[in-house]
């Protein structure tokens, strides 16, 4: 499941629309490279999730800066799109505890 597809199942019933993000209640803040160009992670800001989270595009990177984050691994998308808010923030929390714990059926 591709990343957009995955924000769009997460609309924001109460978003307030402004510039900086979307009427899905989620927007990109960063993306990391390697150094050939490949795309290794993706930070998101998750209005109704309330926080910030990494999403690993390779799973062997680690990211420097805002490590406290949770982190999500592209493979989890299709598993996670059946929850609910509650259910994902309940995960956030798993991940905050147990960092670069994956979450499988």
């Amino acid at each position: 499941m591709k990343l957009k597809e995955f924000i769009a199942q997460r609309p924001c019933r109460n978003a307030v629309q402004h510039s900086t993000y979307n009427a899905l209640g989620a927007f990109v803040v960063g993306q990391m490279h390697s150094e050939a160009g490949k795309l290794l992670a993706t930070k998101i800001c998750s209005v109704p999730l309330e926080t910030h989270l990494w999403l690993l595009h390779d799973a062997n990177y680690v990211p420097k800066e805002d490590s406290a984050l949770p982190i999500f691994f592209d493979g989890e998308l299709n598993y996670l799109a059946s929850k609910s808010i509650e259910e994902l923030k309940a995960v956030v929390k798993t991940k905050l505890v147990f960092p670069r714990c994956r979450v499988v059926q």
